[in-house]
């Protein structure tokens, strides 16, 4: 019998929107609370700021971009 794929919580959110990945960390937009990260292998959520209302999430090499009717970002590596 082949074996299932099991899901893995890497962090909770009250109400995502949009989630992009890189190698390390899972970064997602929060209908009422901006943009929050989380270690891909699980751990502390970080919030990275922005605003409700916070929508689409991108990600390159050095950055994050998200929509809160303009496009917004900041540094991966930035947050508290």
């Amino acid at each position: 019998m082949a074996s299932k794929c099991q899901p893995v919580v890497v962090a909770t959110a009250i109400q995502p929107v949009a989630v992009a990945v890189n190698a390390t960390h899972v970064y997602w937009t929060e209908a009422y609370g901006g943009v929050d990260r989380a270690p891909l292998s699980g751990g502390s959520t970080t919030y990275l700021g922005g605003m409700s209302g916070a929508s689409g999430i991108a990600l390159d090499a050095g950055q994050v971009y998200w929509d809160f009717g303009s496009v917004q970002a900041m540094a991966l590596a930035a947050g508290p």
